[in-house]
C-alpha cells in the first residue's frame, strides 16, 4: 500500500510540474500574441495569426476593407478562445486537478458547475 501511495504522489507531482510548465508556456505565448510582441524568429517561422490565416484573409491591396474585417474577426475570436483553450488543455494535461469533467460527454470546467 505504501509503495502504491508513493507512486501516486510522485505521478501527481510530475503531472503538476507539467501543468506549471504548460501554464508558463501558455502565458508567454499568449501575452506575445495579444500584445503583438512576437520575436523575429517566430515571425519568420510563420507562427503568427496573419501568416497562419493569410489564405482566408485574402490580399490587403485588392480588398482593403474585407481584409481588415476578416483579420479583426479572427483576432477577436482567437483571443476570446484563449481562456477556454487553457482550461481544457490544463484539464487534459493534469487530470488530478479535476478541471475537465467528461461524465456527461461534455467537457466543462468543474469551477463552473
Amino acid at each position: 500500500y505504501a509503495s502504491r501511495r508513493t507512486y501516486m504522489v510522485n505521478a501527481m507531482e510530475a503531472s503538476l510540474g507539467y501543468a506549471v510548465l504548460y501554464t508558463a508556456v501558455f502565458l508567454i505565448y499568449g501575452s506575445m500574441e495579444v500584445l503583438g510582441l512576437m520575436p523575429q524568429e517566430l515571425r519568420s517561422a510563420g507562427i503568427t495569426l496573419p501568416s497562419l490565416l493569410s489564405r482566408w484573409f485574402g490580399d490587403q491591396s485588392v480588398d482593403f476593407t474585407v481584409y481588415h474585417i476578416r483579420r479583426t474577426t479572427a483576432t477577436t475570436l482567437l483571443h476570446a478562445c484563449l481562456p477556454l483553450a487553457y482550461c481544457v488543455g490544463l484539464g487534459l494535461l493534469a487530470p488530478e486537478l479535476d478541471m475537465v469533467c467528461t461524465e456527461q460527454g461534455v467537457a466543462v470546467c468543474s469551477t463552473i458547475q
